[in-house]
């Protein structure tokens, strides 16, 4: 008789799950070789084993007007994963972006097929009427913040912390006497991160008053050495030509370079979500951005209820241990001031590094992508 290979879809739609979607690929194949796995991923989820029916950088869109914009492709894409679960699927996984993904947990539920949330949708934030849905859907949830188990359990859903993916991510540090040479730094100089994020949407929005606010950094004297890390999915013609046409001097480096300069950075100007959390577990001083189409901020305020944070770091800090900068407030004059008053204060920046220290702590020290693969394989 031929053995039966177990099936698992994954679906993960951002930069970030692709490398968390990875980690877990492998934890996976590490514990069941046999395992057939397949879905919407990434290049990195695709190294690691996975068969990607779909590559995940145009699915990459943020605010309800992006995606009204993007929803044929959505149609299609919902089509594509149906037609795989009606092939035979054994458990469905789940990667955040729950616009998608909350109605492929009904269509699997209507088909039999179990189904994992690893890295929940932020419905303690808003909208938790859906939440219904995954108490109804969702067989395990998977999360990667303590205090969401609270709000999963009091709502009567299976949920488990499993520790948060980035703390799993290998430290990577130069010295900075080789950031230094490499990067022909000049002796001392402060150093600036710019982070405006992954998502075109966010480029367009937040690097322009990112250079501005650098500009403004420069004509007030002082030296400054500024880095702008770029993924994979940015066309870099177009940051080049937003650059030139700043009249500022940035340094562009890879996506796989910001790790390693980033815990230099005496100060960075992140865009919120992932990559502000991210700076704050490196320990990385910074001020925080968000900047989306007044529509979507209008809806975002509205449907946002009991949340005095947008940066993830601040609420685990439990208070406002980062400026934060929205909509209108993304200013370059206002952006510089915060920021020069910063980077004359030590006292300031260790202040941050110590709340950075409680919110990482916070996180525990668990190994995320092995005790979701754990998780799975027990449901299996």
């Amino acid at each position: 008789m031929k053995a039966h290979h177990k099936k698992i879809f994954i679906v993960a739609g951002e930069e970030s799950s692709d490398a968390h979607g990875a980690a877990l690929v492998r934890q996976l194949k590490k514990r069941r070789p046999t395992l057939r796995i397949s879905g919407y991923g990434g290049k990195r989820m695709a190294a690691a084993g996975m068969k990607v029916l779909y590559d995940l950088p145009r699915l990459a869109v943020v605010g309800f007007s992006e995606v009204i914009k993007h929803l044929p492709l959505f149609w299609r894409l919902e089509r594509r994963v149906l037609r795989a679960l009606d092939k035979g699927v054994d458990l469905l996984v789940l990667l955040d972006y729950p616009g998608m993904n909350l109605r492929l947990a009904k269509a699997a539920r209507r088909r039999g097929i179990k189904v994992v949330y690893y890295i929940s949708p932020q419905l303690w934030a808003w909208r938790p009427s859906r939440v219904k849905i995954i108490k109804e859907c969702v067989a395990k949830m998977l999360v990667i913040f303590p205090f969401e188990v609270d709000f999963y359990r009091k709502h009567g859903v299976k949920a488990v912390f499993v520790g948060h993916p980035l703390l799993e991510e290998p430290s990577q540090r130069l010295s900075r006497t080789v950031l230094i040479k490499r990067y022909a730094v000049e002796k001392n100089a402060k150093l600036i991160g710019l982070l405006p994020g992954s998502r075109r949407s966010e480029i367009r929005r937040l690097l322009r008053p990112m250079l501005e606010t650098g500009k403004l950094l420069t004509l007030r004297g002082g030296k400054y050495t500024f880095f702008l890390p770029l993924g994979s999915n940015i066309a870099r013609r177009e940051v080049e030509r937003e650059i030139r046409r700043c009249g500022l001097t940035v340094k562009i480096i890879t996506a796989g370079e910001r790790n390693e300069v980033r815990p230099h950075f005496d100060l960075a100007l992140v865009a919120s979500g992932t990559a502000a959390l991210e700076t704050g577990l490196y320990g990385t001083p910074m001020l925080i951005l968000y900047k989306t189409s007044p529509i979507n901020y209008l809806l975002a305020k509205w449907l946002v209820k009991g949340v005095r944070h947008m940066g993830m770091i601040n609420i685990l800090a439990g208070k406002r241990l980062v400026p934060e900068y929205l909509q209108n407030e993304v200013d370059a004059e206002k952006i510089a001031r915060a920021a020069d008053k910063i980077l004359k204060s030590s006292q300031r920046r260790a202040e941050m590094r110590r709340g950075f220290a409680v919110a990482r702590r916070k996180l525990g020290k668990y190994k995320a992508s092995a005790r979701v693969a754990g998780e799975i394989v027990e449901l299996l």
